[in-house]
């Protein structure tokens, strides 16, 4: 159906000059040129011109310099009107209150368990994210109690951490968005929101401000002939001086129901607090009349909360406070003289000219509907008129609330006056007067009788083509016309009255005995959608004969001139067959009649007259038709009888006049119910879901309900050209197609429901499946099944049903903004996707049944806890063993059974994603919507949306605990040494906040992995990348076997695991279920994780040993075993220093080495802060390695289906980094100051982050080369430092852990290697059964060496090189100690070792993932042997060391760094 642009929203002429695309723009506090006349609004604006909205639109008088500035005056108030409201329906949970954000949060979990919607239920989880964060940052969002003493508490928030990071953080992020960032989380949109506050409220003072000074000009006499007399006279400026103050009591009300107090008040402190004021920006241009001073008194006087929550009342019921409202607009107040002048002509006269479109007395109250929203408002700029003048308040409701108490006063609000007027004894007694229980009960009655009526009276229209013929509709305009007014007058009573709630009890009396009686609401919403159809076919016809009317004007004159022609040719008796009828007086006045006929104009001036002459033809017509000489002759009677018809239409076509279209708009208005409907909404939904053919009905609608919400608040400022089009057109647009998208929802949901049901059917009927090529007679019944095949053919109809009915619905423009219904119903079927997908990820990742959650360390963090078997150390370090073997036992069986639940939970959630792919695959044959990739992207939002809450989660918990650590690190300068100090620091440090549970179903699955990756029950195996248990089902410790075998020939047979730890196919499972982005978010998370670990642990480094020797108290939050550990780092720096001065020192060297670790081993304190540090730093290498498995997975995927993707990726970050490090190396040696400063940064190349998302997406990147903490550049500058350097959110930088890091590392590994024995069948280092049997407190099993391994080089990879080279200085000279005598005589042999673990490790990757079957198994099996082979002549603790430090190079240490200080008699050997 084509779109009529009487019909649209705007006309063509400005529909083609608005960018549907354009970005909608912040109007509050535009600045207007000023001008000599009146400052800010007498200077025009520039802006696109177009047409007015309607026909009788105020046209501007060139001469009137009032008229202009009062135009523009009301213009800018629509704009901020819309700023307002878009405001208001984008409010940041935290500026809510943590109060009100929490009562919305369970209002909104109330209404998705009511509706089951996809959409509510979303809603709810975002009002439960906002709610958890308006408690996080309500201590930095202050209302006005902060500007009592606004320094107090601003050093107050700079003291304490957690305030100083909260404000960090939100600076941070304004300045992100300042310089185009994206913001990473919802609250970063708080400063922006709260600054467009600001400048709203500034722009509502300098209104009010503007509007006085007008007023008072305009009663001085600085208008030449305009006054308050004379502008109130004519009809055009007296709706405008209505209309101006009447904006300003609506944006007035507006601001206290949609923008509460608070909501307010945290808006201006937080724009104080973060941007502060400029008293010359407040003021103006320098023609305004306002300062700075009281533009600021003004807006914290307008901000302030009224501790009066109009929506609960509301709700409620409950009565408003005596002078609540009074009080709140005397704040600003506007002069009641002008006010009560305007309002006396409000009230005796029709502003607005709507009586003419509403002729039926009856009807009086629909057309003053609109006036009736402005004097609503107006009355409160002038409290007297409600609380005391009695008659005029009769006046005012006998004339515009005449059996109506419920007036629509601005765009989405309506109000109950009974309510809302209660506190006013005038209007409480007038209403009370006009609205009865009785009268209400009778109009209720007569509205509903009127339903059938109308509906039938519709249906006539549309039946008998009365609207499809163009003839018939030109008689039928005003029966037309006379049942869309009856109609539209029924609907705007009972859709108003039937949707408000709340009211005095003496209302609610009246709302009971009305709701008793009350019509079915489908009725209603029949007769609305009937309405909009036949609405819509009469615009379109009507509109399509106005804009021909001159034509059929013409073309009917042409006819009847020939006709009547062609009987004065008949009567003239030319020819021989007209001899007989010959007369020529007949002829003669036919000529004439011809001429009269011919000389009938159509023009504005001549129709009224052109009326009358058909009028007196027709009259003589009547009278020439009673001749007895044109009577008897049928063939004349005939010819009169068609000049006759003509004649009428002619006359019918003189009266469609464009004042019918506007007539036909301002009847049809809907915008009432806007943001009023929600329960008509809900049976829109089910309605089309029920018959899709509605959906046409249903545009019409949304047409009808565009014009109405759209056009008005922009005819004033389509009047004056103002630069605010495109941002309000855009707004209203917007929400009109947020609400048409809102209902038309529940088709996509209904039809993915059906094809769910439909695959789910045939999954379960094998007999459904392709059958084969030939098939016995005697089976064909069985793959027949008739019964099935005909329910599915039922499902198959209705989704051809649902999908025909939305596409049935064309393409229609909502304002500037173009609905395209394949594009709606593509939008809700993946929005629909991602809800099921959402649903289906978070009820198969439920793992442990009811039982809750444990973290990867085995920590309850809920109810019912994981038995952890072992105790945590401080700064969340663990102490592994405990128990001994018997608790590894349990252990080993709990781990199986994880593995089986994390298996069986993957395999069903496949099968459900699976099962939603082969659904929306059958979608996309039914409509063309969506694609093949469209699942694929709906699983990848759902995945990527929860990775970010987990993030987001666990960074606000990380912050947290690191802010504790912080605190006892700061305490520990100002603490003393002694024992007291000590256990009181060793208990704060043990009651941390604890992780909580995960928030998401991806935190519970990277649990479940970690877990199945326990450092303390799984040992990683690099060459075959899965993790195997340390203790069998059987309780043997693995390390058995191995240690059994040594000392002898004999070699020890393969470990085969009893039980399960992660493993490649549970990863490939893993990877198939949720596919690419799924993992990707995986990996995201599992970083985050480690980068907080890497903090965690520095903070541990530093608060093990004092800043330097004897410079620093030792901590009061540092273990109880710290003096030890530092008398044992001391120790360990002496033998190093033993054993750097040569062979001599050698054996005292290697005995010191050896007393310390006995006594460390041996010590009840400091084992323990060892072995926990072990336990943070393996934590780390855990993530690390599942990081590398992950990345591995992604990088596979990338090969195999992006083809040469990798590969160009891949060369495109070499050629980046080399291009970045040769900038780099001709910066630091170039002598001049330009060059040196020319390196490029991410801005210059513009690649770099880009380039790194699209590294780790396809698994490019190693997680073993990551900095997690970027203070660690800084440290590198500053080495050496004497002072602290600290990470961005409270968290200790690692200048002070550097200092001692290399020894105390070296130290934990020192204490750690010699409890490991070398597994030759797996090439790895196993926890020694005696260390996994011991029970002692004091002797804990350390964790696997390979993850030790990986955390130590990830933790040396963010401290400064200086220190990690000291770290391999003092590990070679470690190794060089176990050989002793024997270095010299076997340096052959260890060249040798080297080379083979080079080889070993360098075809990992090809016997992994290159072979297959027993093959592959061979060659796994031989890289290990050959790499165990290779340092098998060496002596056991050196093959330990060895072996560790080997692992290492598999986690981004240079194997070249690690052959250089293994060199013998210069023969050297190369690690891998």
């Amino acid at each position: 159906m084509a779109t009529n642009p009487r019909r649209g929203s705007l006309s063509d002429a400005r529909r083609s000059s608005i960018s549907p695309h354009a970005p909608p723009r912040s109007v509050a506090g535009e600045t207007h040129a000023g001008g000599a006349a009146f400052p800010n609004y007498a200077a025009s604006h520039a802006g696109g011109g177009g047409g007015t909205v309607y026909s009788e639109s105020v046209a501007l008088e060139a001469d009137s310099a009032a008229h202009l500035a009062l135009v523009r005056l009301v213009a800018h108030a629509d704009a901020l009107t819309a700023e307002l409201l878009r405001l208001a329906r984008a409010v940041p949970w935290p500026l809510l209150g943590v109060q009100e954000a929490n009562a919305r949060a369970k209002e909104a979990e109330k209404k998705a368990q009511a509706t089951q919607q996809p959409t509510d239920i979303a809603a709810a989880r975002r009002a439960a994210d906002g709610a958890s964060e308006a408690v996080r940052l309500a201590p930095v969002l202050p209302d006005f109690s902060y500007l009592i003493a606004p320094e107090l508490f601003d050093a107050r928030a700079e003291e304490d951490l957690a305030s100083r990071a909260l404000d960090d953080e939100l600076r941070a992020a304004e300045e992100e968005d300042s310089e185009g960032g994206e913001p990473a989380s919802g609250e970063h949109v708080i400063l922006r929101f709260a600054s467009r506050v600001a400048a709203l409220l500034l722009a509502i003072v300098r209104y009010q401000a503007d509007l006085s000074a007008f007023f008072d000009e305009l009663a001085s006499g600085a208008y030449i002939q305009s006054t308050p007399e004379a502008m109130l006279q004519s009809p055009k400026a007296r709706q405008l001086m209505a209309e101006a103050p009447a904006r300003y009591g609506q944006l007035l009300l507006l601001l206290e129901v949609a923008l509460p107090g608070p909501v307010r008040e945290r808006c201006v402190v937080a724009n104080v607090r973060h941007k502060g004021w400029d008293d010359a920006a407040m003021a103006g241009p320098s023609n305004s009349v306002l300062d700075g001073v009281d533009a600021m008194d003004r807006i914290v006087s307008l901000s302030r909360k009224t501790d009066v929550d109009v929506t609960a009342l509301r709700r409620t019921g409950a009565p408003l406070p005596p002078d609540y409202i009074d009080s709140f607009f005397k704040r600003l107040p506007l002069d009641d003289a002008v006010i009560a002048m305007i309002c006396a002509r409000a009230r005796a006269e029709d502003i607005y000219a709507q009586i003419q479109h509403w002729p039926e007395p009856e009807h009086r109250t629909s057309a003053l509907a609109n006036q009736a929203g402005v004097v609503f408002a107006l009355l409160h700029l002038c409290p007297r008129i409600l609380h005391s003048d009695y008659g005029a308040m009769r006046e005012v409701v006998d004339k515009h609330f005449d059996g109506h108490w419920v007036v629509a006063w601005a765009p989405g609000y309506a109000f109950d006056l009974a309510w809302w007027w209660d506190a006013y004894p005038a209007a409480k007694a007038a209403l009370a007067n006009a609205v009865t229980t009785k009268r209400a009960v009778e109009m209720q009655a007569k509205h509903i009788a009127s339903i059938p009526i109308c509906r039938g009276q519709l249906k006539d229209l549309v039946d008998n083509g009365s609207l499809t013929d163009p003839d018939r509709a030109l008689s039928a305009l005003q029966p037309t016309l006379n049942v869309i007014r009856a109609a539209n007058h029924a609907l705007r009573w009972l859709l108003l009255h039937d949707t408000i709630d709340g009211g005095p009890l003496s209302a609610k009396k009246l709302k009971e005995s009305l709701f008793a009686k009350r019509p079915n609401p489908e009725t209603v919403l029949s007769l609305l959608l009937e309405l909009s159809y036949v609405e819509d076919i009469a615009m379109e016809v009507f509109g399509a004969l106005v804009d021909e009317r001159g034509e059929r004007w013409a073309s009917l004159r042409e006819s009847v001139v020939s006709k009547i022609t062609e009987l004065a040719q008949f009567y003239l008796g030319d020819t021989p067959l007209t001899a007989k009828m010959k007369d020529e007086g007949l002829s003669s006045y036919f000529d004439g009649l011809a001429k009269a006929v011919g000389a009938l104009e159509l023009t504005e001036a001549l129709v009224g007259e052109s009326g009358r002459k058909i009028q007196s033809i027709l009259n003589a017509i009547d009278d020439l038709m009673r001749f007895h000489q044109i009577e008897s002759f049928l063939q004349t009677k005939q010819h009169l009888s068609d000049v006759k018809r003509l004649l009428q239409r002619m006359v019918l076509v003189a009266n469609l006049q464009e004042r019918n279209i506007t007539t036909l708009i301002n009847v049809s208005d809907v915008g009432y119910v806007f943001g009023n409907f929600q329960m008509y909404t809900q049976l829109m939904r089910g309605r089309v879901c029920r018959d899709p053919s509605s959906v046409g009905q249903l545009r019409c609608f949304f047409l009808k309900l565009s014009r109405s919400v759209v056009e008005p608040p922009l005819m004033r400022i389509n009047e004056c050209d103002s630069q605010d089009f495109t941002s309000v057109c855009e707004h209203y647009s917007g929400c009109v197609v947020n609400y048409v998208e809102s209902v038309l929802v529940s088709v996509p949901e209904a039809m993915l429901d059906t094809l769910l049901e439909a695959a789910a059917l045939a999954r379960s009927v094998p007999a459904l499946a392709e059958p084969p090529s030939r098939i016995e007679r005697s089976k064909l019944r069985d793959f027949a099944v008739p019964d099935v095949r005909r329910k599915m053919a039922a499902l198959s109809r209705r989704v051809a049903e649902l999908a025909a009915g939305i596409l049935h619905m064309e393409t229609a423009f909502l304002g500037v903004i173009e609905i395209d219904p394949v594009k709606v119903l593509e939008e809700g079927l993946r929005e629909n996707l991602r809800h099921k997908a959402h649903l289906a990820v978070d009820a198969t990742l439920a793992f442990q049944g009811s039982a809750g959650f444990a973290d990867e360390e085995g920590k309850s963090m809920a109810p019912v806890p994981y038995p952890p078997g072992r105790a945590a150390g401080a700064f969340g370090g663990e102490i592994g063993g405990g128990g001994g073997l018997g608790a590894g036992k349990k252990r080993a069986k709990a781990a199986s059974e994880r593995h089986v639940t994390v298996q069986r939970c993957l395999s069903n959630l496949k099968g459900r994603l699976d099962a939603l792919t082969a659904a929306f695959a059958l979608v996309f044959d039914y409509t063309g919507a969506g694609g093949p990739t469209a699942f694929d992207d709906a699983l990848g939002d759902v995945l990527w949306s929860l990775s970010q809450k987990e993030v987001v989660a666990h960074i606000s918990w990380r912050r947290a605990r690191l802010t504790q650590l912080k605190r006892s690190a700061l305490a520990s300068g100002k603490g003393s040494s002694s024992s007291s100090s000590s256990k009181k620091g060793a208990t704060a440090i043990d009651t941390l906040v604890a992780e909580p549970s995960p928030p998401t179903s991806i935190g519970r699955l990277i649990i479940e992995l970690l877990r199945l990756s326990d450092p303390f029950e799984f040992a990683y195996d690099p060459f075959r990348a899965r993790w195997i248990p340390v203790v069998g089902a059987s309780g043997e410790a693995m390390a058995s076997s191995v240690e059994a075998c040594e000392g002898s020939a004999a070699s020890p047979p393969p470990l085969v695991p009893d039980g399960d730890g992660l493993s490649p196919p549970l990863l490939n499972l893993l990877s198939s279920t949720v596919g690419v982005q799924g993992v990707s978010a995986l990996d995201r998370v599992v970083g985050t994780r480690v980068a907080g670990r890497v903090r965690e642990a520095l903070i541990a480094i530093d608060a093990f040993l004092p800043l330097d020797s004897g410079s620093r108290p030792v901590p009061a939050g540092q273990h109880a075993g710290a003096s030890e550990v530092a008398q044992a780092v001391t120790s360990l720096s002496s033998t190093l220093s033993e054993a750097a001065r040569g062979d001599a020192r050698a054996d005292a060297a290697l005995t010191s080495l050896a007393g310390l670790a006995e006594r460390i081993e041996k010590s009840p304190l400091a084992c323990p802060s060892i072995m926990s540090l072990a336990g943070l730093i393996a934590r780390i290498g855990q993530h690390q390695l599942l990081r590398a498995s992950l990345r591995e997975m992604l990088c596979e995927e990338a090969a195999l289906d992006g083809g040469a993707y990798g590969s160009a990726l891949a060369a495109l970050s070499d050629a980046f980094v080399s291009t970045t490090a040769e900038a780099h190396s001709t910066a630091l040696h170039a002598t001049d100051t330009a060059t040196k400063t020319s390196l490029p940064t991410d801005v210059d190349v513009g690649l770099a982050r880009p380039l790194a998302d699209m590294l780790d997406a396809s698994g490019l990147g190693s997680p073993f080369e990551t900095v997690y903490v970027v203070a660690a550049e800084a440290a590198r500058t500053s080495h050496g430092g004497s002072t602290a350097s600290w990470c961005e959110g409270g968290i200790p930088g690692p200048v002070h852990a550097g200092r001692v890091a290399d020894l105390l590392v070296l130290l934990t590994c020192v204490c750690c290697v010699p409890r490991y024995v070398q597994d030759p069948s797996h090439g790895i280092l196993l926890v020694s059964s005696k260390d996994l049997s011991a029970t002692g407190a004091a002797c804990r099993s350390p964790p696997d060496a390979q993850a030790l391994s990986a955390g130590v080089a990830c933790l040396l990879r963010q401290l400064p090189r200086s220190y990690t080279t000291a770290y391999f200085d003092g590990a070679a000279s470690i190794a060089r100690l176990y050989w002793g005598a024997n270095c010299h005589e076997s340096s052959s042999s260890l060249s040798a070792a080297m080379t083979a673990s080079a080889a070993a490790e360098a075809s990992r990757a090809t016997a992994f993932f290159g072979g297959s079957g027993a093959s592959s198994k061979a060659s796994k099996a031989q890289c290990a042997a050959d790499v165990s082979e290779g340092i098998g002549f060496l002596p056991s603790q050196s093959q330990l060391v060895v072996s560790f430090l080997r692992s290492m190079c598999s986690c981004g240490v240079s194997a070249r760094e690690l052959s250089a200080r293994f060199v013998i008699d210069g023969v050297g050997g190369v690690f891998s």
